[in-house]
């Protein structure tokens, strides 16, 4: 406030006559600083409770002894709702005086940045989806199929609407293990009742081969980690082994951490012309309980054998391969390469008369890691208990229709030639 500034005691001698102006003092107001807090949360969640800093106060006041009573208020602009219903970006966070009052403090502002972001939405791809696809005729392409996936939001306690996402948004992508290539289809119905996303695959676009199928989603309002499975594309006029199919991870194995981890793989295996090589690509997928995957992805073939080709057919393969272990965001949390593998197979007619089985083995070389194997007694060989029958899926090795007490004709893994 201003005050005035007088004369008081001052006096002179009778030699002087004092004559005095007055003036006034005056005390201008301090500054105090109210800063309010940047902030986050998802669509649809709910409006996180405003915060601030207020910082200037002078003569080691603090706000308990300062005098300053009240509170601000707050506004966002543009404005956003309780539960957040705005689409996901940046908005300003507005304070103001409020309930503020101070006899010796004036009150100055600094915004706050909101940031909303999309909502988290997880991927699930349907039991019933084929694992492995016949050509549509003998030496051609695959048949048409339908692939489903359904997306979930995360059980954060307030749900979006999932009718914000457009069928367009929503991409599967077949990436070849070997030559194939990449081919992508965007989903062709989605149904945000049910969260259920349909893919029509046309005919003609994959060869056969293995195939990483990945799905993903570019939507403005929800985030979501792409998520993969196996596809074959196989063609049993060619003369070689194939098949592809899904089972859990079952007890006793040299790694117990993987029990009832969902495995995925997929495997087209033939020779040469000649017959003097093996051509062809094997892909293995495990899904951990905590989001993370083990991915087995081929990079040579050493040798087919078709073991047995009377009822049930046996086959086996082998090679090298990259091994990787990425968290559920796709951060590679270990991968090296020239990893040796083997793999049987016994195609057990199914469908029909049994379930096919499946068996395979990695020599891994990475020290970290924890062994990756189906070797229940770690002798690198198979025992006949250790193969798995598959959730799903088929595999094809071709045999006759004889009884398995035929005799086994046996064909040794060919080996390419070393160079010296």
């Amino acid at each position: 406030g201003t005050y005035a500034i007088e004369q008081g005691t001052l006096a002179l001698n009778s030699n002087y006559s004092l004559g005095y102006v007055g003036a006034d003092f005056t005390i201008t107001h301090a500054n105090l600083t109210i800063t309010a807090h940047d902030k986050t949360s998802q669509y649809s969640d709910p409006l996180q409770d405003f915060t601030y800093s207020i910082t200037g106060f002078v003569n080691e006041e603090s706000l308990i002894n300062s005098g300053v009573s009240g509170l601000p208020s707050f506004s966002t602009s543009p404005v956003l709702s309780d539960p957040v219903a705005q689409i996901p970006g940046i908005y300003s966070i507005i304070p103001s005086t409020g309930s503020l009052s101070s006899n010796n403090y004036r009150f100055t502002f600094v915004n706050g940045t909101y940031t909303v972001k999309q909502e988290d939405a997880d991927f699930t791809f349907d039991m019933q989806n084929p694992v492995s696809v016949k050509v549509e005729s003998d030496g051609g392409n695959n048949a048409a199929f339908v692939w489903k996936v359904t997306i979930t939001q995360d059980n954060d306690g307030k749900l979006g609407d999932l009718s914000k996402i457009e069928f367009s948004d929503i991409t599967l992508t077949f990436i070849s293990v070997g030559v194939g290539g990449e081919k992508s289809v965007i989903a062709t119905r989605f149904d945000p009742i049910t969260g259920i996303a349909e893919f029509d695959v046309p005919a003609n676009l994959l060869i056969v081969e293995t195939y990483v199928a990945r799905v993903s989603l570019d939507n403005d309002w929800y985030t979501a980690n792409p998520v993969e499975e196996v596809l074959v594309i196989y063609d049993p006029s060619l003369g070689f082994t194939t098949g592809g199919g899904w089972f859990y991870w079952p007890a006793g194995t040299s790694n117990p951490q993987l029990e009832g981890a969902k495995t995925n793989f997929g495997f087209t295996m033939k020779y040469n012309r000649k017959g003097t090589g093996v051509q062809g690509s094997f892909l293995l997928i495990t899904h951990l309980p905590d989001g993370s995957i083990v991915r087995i992805k081929s990079n040579a073939i050493y040798g087919l054998a078709i073991i047995q080709k009377t009822y049930p057919g046996i086959a086996s393969f082998s090679g090298k391969c990259v091994y990787t272990r990425v968290d559920k965001y796709g951060n590679v949390l270990a991968e090296a390469g020239n990893q040796d593998f083997t793999v049987y197979v016994k195609d057990m007619n199914e469908p029909g008369e049994d379930t096919d089985m499946f068996w395979f083995n990695t020599k891994l070389t990475i020290a970290s890691e924890i062994p990756f194997s189906l070797d229940s007694n770690n002798n690198n060989k198979l025992d006949d208990a250790e193969y798995v029958m598959l959730g799903g899926g088929n595999i094809v090795v071709p045999h006759t229709a004889g009884s398995s007490s035929d005799p086994v004709e046996e064909e040794p893994p060919k080996v390419p030639n070393k160079k010296k």
